[in-house]
């Protein structure tokens, strides 16, 4: 990027940037600018064609309404940018297009150190300092109205840009244009051109040429006919001004982030949000979520982020586009170590996502599921498998107080209940329940005819056996209608195998003693946030006098694998008040997934897995636990 230097105009405090260090202390258009104030008015708009640095443009700003600064060069086009906002001069409209008699591409050349001598399209002169490929549009598709006053200043190309402002020139009753043009071929066409519209042409005393083209037969008309609706422009509500400055500085906002230049764009959405317009809020956060990180703000911009997720009446789009570039703010789980847990594993086979509870005398049983698959960056699946099936087995897995392991057995269905083989086989997603031998997992293979992901709750014995597995049900689930069930959330509250629905709206359901038919026991929303992308992950578990769970986000994209993030959360005892994390990660960006955790004397044991190939467990402290769910907190309606 090039190096821009910024000095001081003293003649009007403004300060100006350049694209070489000249250690001015002045404006050369100072003069000339300031006769033409005479011009325009507080109503209407001047059109800076060739703005340079922006010195006419910042100079004439306080006596317009608008300004439309066209520079091509980018970067002096920079400098206007910079000035606009060093200066507070907001209703400075800037592009970066050459203007011409149509709309094509053509060759930049500069041929000068500041950027001021820059030649469009043509053959390249002898000096190039640089060249590049601009867009050139002709002033007639912008539609600009209410002009006061047009500065031309493009060298050469005065001829084609009259040529494509024509249709401007009349809707706006033929304004008087400053034109600056040096003697030759150029200069006698484009003076053909304006007097065949019917301007007359003026030199200006002391400025060498520069020519004040007006006069024009319609003008005085306009000005007779437009006495009362500037009258009427000046007793506008302030608030339309407020309005439509905000509106400038989100423009310029935007266009400032997609050049780069972060920091203008994060101070220029800064700005505008101190206008409280409401229909500029959300893009306007957006752009200082998105510069704030490139310029260190990063605990903003995260906070910024996690407001759009939270937030009740964002739109499902612009949460998911919000949690995909959340990557960026998002940390891992602060951990004191990790813990692998290593089996011997089936061939073709490898270790997926596990579930801890306690067993005995600091020991602890693990349901370990190992998989036939690997998936792809793309989320494709690779099976190992002739008959392209996705496989489960899982393994119970004994582990000593030092988490190492003592005992491994193959879990088998022997009990009565008819599973129904499909493409994919196996129990998945095994949630064991702390305080007993039972355990809730996801199954394709309840129904004979349909392959919709269903709850099950099945028991176990010791060796691996799995005796009773039974098919759970929401009231209005039916073979004919079956729901897709995934990610129920299981524990044993007062006696009672009770499970956590979902969080938005809450609903928490009891299994009966005898039949394991579930009743809906709690129901609710929470008050403040938005909850309804987050889904179960670990069940929860007895913590400072509450439950300590996790849930997870999930972010979707058409081109990559979907991305899971997480968050620790806490319950009072009647689930009435949520407590929250902000967004984490366990090992790195993509898809984790966690199955439990686990409340041991040396902090929070977490369960996870990535990819569904890997197996590991992390330790938290119990600090750090209850420093991640003091973030957020929600109370039920």
């Amino acid at each position: 990027m090039t190096n821009l230097f910024t000095f001081t105009d003293k003649n009007t405090g403004y300060k100006f940037c350049t694209i070489n260090d000249q250690k001015k202390d002045e404006v050369d258009e100072y003069k000339l600018a300031n006769w033409s104030c005479q011009f325009v008015t507080k109503e209407g708009s001047f059109v800076d064609i060739g703005a340079h640095i922006g010195a006419f443009s910042i100079l004439l700003s306080g006596n317009c309404k608008y300004i439309h600064a066209f520079e091509p060069n980018k970067d002096t086009y920079e400098c206007i940018a910079m000035g606009i906002a060093n200066n507070n001069r907001f209703n400075i409209l800037t592009y970066r297009y050459a203007l011409g008699k149509d709309d094509h591409e053509a060759e930049l050349y500069q041929h000068s150190t500041d950027g001021y001598r820059c030649t469009v399209g043509g053959h390249a002169p002898d000096i190039v300092y640089k060249q590049y490929v601009v867009n050139v549009k002709p002033l007639d598709s912008f539609n600009i109205d209410n002009i006061d006053l047009i500065k031309i200043d493009v060298g050469d190309d005065a001829v084609n840009v009259l040529q494509g402002a024509s249709l401007t020139l009349k809707n706006n009753n033929y304004p008087p244009i400053l034109l600056m043009i040096t003697n030759g071929a150029s200069r006698t066409s484009a003076f053909n051109n304006l007097k065949s519209m019917g301007y007359k042409l003026f030199p200006i005393t002391g400025c060498s040429d520069t020519f004040l083209a007006n006069e024009h037969p319609d003008r005085e008309v306009h000005k007779n006919n437009n006495v009362k609706q500037c009258e009427s422009a000046n007793n506008a509500d302030e608030s339309d001004d407020q309005y439509n400055d905000a509106h400038i500085l989100l423009e310029l906002a935007k266009r400032a982030r997609h050049d780069g230049r972060h920091k203008d764009a994060y101070n220029l959405a800064r700005s505008a949000l101190k206008y409280d317009i409401e229909s500029t809020k959300n893009e306007l956060y957006h752009e200082i979520f998105i510069s704030a990180y490139y310029i260190g703000e990063h605990e903003e911009g995260s906070k910024i982020g996690e407001q759009f997720l939270l937030r009740p009446g964002t739109e499902w789009d612009v949460r998911n586009k919000t949690i995909g570039n959340m990557k960026y703010y998002i940390k891992p789980l602060n951990k004191t170590r990790k813990i692998p847990i290593a089996i011997e594993l089936p061939e073709d086979y490898i270790s997926s996502s596990s579930s801890i509870i306690h067993h005995h005398d600091n020991t602890y049983k693990c349901i370990l599921r190992t998989v036939n698959y690997s998936i792809e960056k793309t989320g494709r699946y690779i099976m190992r498998d002739p008959q392209g099936y996705v496989r489960t087995r899982n393994f119970l897995v004994s582990l000593n107080s030092r988490f190492f392991v003592t005992d491994v057995h193959e879990m088998t269905h022997v009990s009565s209940t008819i599973l129904y083989p499909k493409n994919i086989i196996g129990f998945e997603d095994v949630r064991a329940i702390d305080g007993t031998n039972k355990f809730m997992c996801t199954s394709l293979e309840l129904m004979p005819h349909n392959g919709t992901p269903q709850i099950c709750l099945c028991e176990y014995q010791d060796n691996g056996d799995i005796t009773m597995v039974k098919h759970l049900r929401i009231p209005g689930s039916t073979d004919e209608n079956p729901r897709c069930e995934k990610n129920w959330m299981p524990f044993l509250k007062d006696g009672n195998i009770h499970f956590i629905y979902s969080t938005s709206p809450f609903k928490l359901y009891m299994l009966c003693e005898d039949t394991y038919d579930p009743i809906l026991v709690k129901m609710h929303n929470y008050n403040k946030y938005n909850l309804s992308d987050l889904r179960g992950s670990s069940p929860p578990i007895p913590y400072n006098n509450g439950w300590l769970a996790t849930l997870h986000h999930v972010h979707h994209s058409d081109h990559e694998a979907r991305k899971y993030y997480h968050r620790l959360v806490w319950f009072n005892n009647d689930f009435t008040t949520i407590k929250f994390s902000k967004l984490f990660y366990f090992e790195r960006i993509g898809i984790e997934f966690n199955l439990s955790i686990c409340n041991t004397n040396e902090g929070v044991l977490f369960t996870y897995s990535v990819k569904d190939n890997t197996s590991s467990m992390l330790m938290v402290q119990h600090e750090e636990v209850q420093r991640m769910i003091s973030c957020y907190e929600d109370t039920s309606v």
